[in-house]
């Protein structure tokens, strides 16, 4: 028995564009024009018989939405289906689809609500990933992401959880690529022209695949390297670490994409199986980048405690013992002869400075790189530097 729709407004809510580029990638042809309301498509069947059925050129038409529910209808008779799956294609078909999905539901489809929650805070975390890997790959982000990455993640959906395991789909928004006299409607794919959410999908398929072969690498070598050399294609400690938590609530997680069809895809559509034992290696991963990556943009202040500089060398180091962030770290800084001048007063005469770089973990000792904005307060009212003064 096939169940037909009836839903007027949910029918109404269908997007002119998404049918259309669903039409087209579904080899139905545009023949001609219905007065000035409707464009005339028509596709054979498997079996040669001719079908045809009118597209509306607008969405303000009184009858736009029993047009849209005699395409559906029609579509899932040519392609012998049930018009409700019909209608969750034409309703996706401008999104590119990421499905997270939890090996480990019962058998009635169901996980933990514990678990159900971090399911959906660590599959943003790895679609925020790719989000600040398309603007820059890095080996790690910290604090907030690019305005571009945020304006991006804001215009997520949540699709309905689908049969099979518990499945989470987050639904990414694709512009159509639209009809030219140069170009068809899927030209050949190019990523300089790409929307950046279609960046963003394609930059998670291929890091979700760099982090598949980069544990593969890691368990053969017992070495991270790999994983360093997977950064360019998108892998950082924020991917890692989400994929980890993710299949780390238990028996892994399967991650797949779906690419829309209002603009080609860059490959087929594609799947990712990460177990719990590639967790283990993917929290390693995670911890190692973030100790490589530098902290950009931070400031010290405190007092000068060491000083290193050699004969033959013309800039000097420095050990500063002060607050970053209302916490009290000792770092070594690297000054050049200018301000490393200063830096001598500022130890000789017990003097309070202020200084600007990028921190760098190696090991068990911290590093100050580009010091910078270096300023030294030649009267010093601060009460609160009194536990830490020399």
């Amino acid at each position: 028995m096939r169940v037909e729709i009836r839903d007027q407004e949910a029918l109404a809510r269908l997007s002119l564009l998404d049918v259309r580029a669903y039409l087209s990638s579904q080899r139905w042809i545009a023949v001609g024009r219905y007065g000035g309301v409707a464009s005339i498509y028509q596709r054979k069947d498997d079996s040669g018989r001719s079908h045809e059925l009118l597209l509306p050129m607008r969405e303000d038409l009184a009858d736009y939405a029993a047009r849209m529910g005699d395409i559906v209808g029609t579509v899932a008779l040519v392609e012998d289906r049930s018009e409700i799956s019909v209608f969750h294609d034409l309703v996706r078909s401008g999104f590119d689809v990421v499905r997270f999905r939890a090996p480990n539901a019962d058998d009635a489809g169901t996980i933990a609500l514990q678990n159900g929650v971090a399911l959906y805070d660590h599959a943003r975390d790895v679609v925020a990933a790719a989000a600040n890997a398309a603007v820059k790959p890095k080996r790690a982000y910290r604090g907030n992401s690019s305005e571009i990455a945020k304006e991006y993640l804001d215009t997520l959906r949540l699709g309905q959880t689908e049969v099979g395991s518990y499945v989470l789909t987050v639904l990414s928004p694709v512009q159509p690529a639209l009809e030219s006299d140069q170009k068809s409607l899927f030209p050949d794919s190019n990523p300089g022209d790409e929307p950046f959410s279609r960046t963003v999908t394609r930059t998670l398929s291929q890091s979700l695949r760099a982090a598949k072969n980069a544990i593969d690498e890691a368990v053969a070598t017992g070495k991270l390297d790999p994983f360093e050399a997977a950064v360019d294609s998108g892998v950082s400690s924020n991917l890692c670490e989400a994929i980890a938590r993710l299949a780390g609530l238990g028996s892994g997680v399967d991650i797949s994409l779906t690419w829309s069809r209002v603009r080609m895809g860059p490959e087929a559509n594609t799947h990712y199986k990460f177990t719990e034992d590639n967790a283990r290696v993917l929290s390693e991963a995670a911890m190692a980048f973030r100790e490589r990556e530098p902290q950009a943009d931070i400031t010290i202040e405190g007092f000068v405690i060491g000083l290193d500089r050699k004969p033959e060398e013309f800039d000097g180091k420095a050990k500063i013992r002060g607050f970053i962030d209302g916490k009290v770290k000792t770092l070594s800084a690297e000054f050049i002869l200018p301000d490393y001048r200063k830096v001598v007063n500022a130890h000789d005469q017990k003097l309070r400075v202020r200084v600007d770089g990028d921190l760098v973990k190696r090991g068990p000792f911290q590093y100050l790189e580009n010091a910078r904005n270096l300023v030294v307060f030649e009267e010093d009212d601060s009460s609160a530097f009194t536990r830490i003064r020399p």
